[in-house]
């Protein structure tokens, strides 16, 4: 059975994609920095594909937005 993707992990991928900096991200919705990667992580097992966080720098196109 397929895992849905919940409101909090669109918001998490939002977030992300706006600010560009996890940091800022997790700040902005009042998480610390390791929830909000738990949280991508999860989305990241959802849809079968990573996003790519390893470089020093995110853009949109790091997110598939």
């Amino acid at each position: 059975m397929p895992v849905p993707i919940e409101t909090r992990h669109v918001e998490a991928i939002l977030a992300l994609a706006e600010e560009l900096n996890f940091t800022r991200a997790a700040t902005r919705l009042n998480l610390v920095q390791s929830t909000l990667s738990r949280q991508i992580d999860q989305v990241e097992g959802i849809v079968g594909f990573p996003i790519d966080r390893k470089s020093t720098r995110l853009n949109s196109s790091h997110l598939g937005i």
